[in-house]
């Protein structure tokens, strides 16, 4: 989505909600690699309303749009 959309900037916000596996690390590891991937670890799981909450209280940006991590929704519709 950055590559094909270079006129936007986009800032990508990933919830860890307190997954028990190798999650945060491996996320962590994407944010050095890449800082438009902001990312931020919940202390438990909130269940996914409250992931969504924090991700919206964490975005900077003139407008959201919200993306679970099944891909329900094809990235590709973002600039639609």
């Amino acid at each position: 989505v950055f590559d094909a959309n270079p006129s936007y900037d986009f800032e990508t916000i990933i919830i860890e909600n307190g997954s028990e596996d190798r999650t945060w690390n491996l996320l962590q590891e994407v944010n050095s690699r890449d800082p438009r991937f902001k990312i931020v670890h919940l202390a438990r799981n909130f269940r996914m309303d409250g992931g969504i909450t924090a991700g919206l209280d964490y975005a900077s940006g003139d407008a959201a749009v919200i993306m679970t991590a099944d891909l329900q929704d094809p990235p590709e519709l973002i600039t639609e």
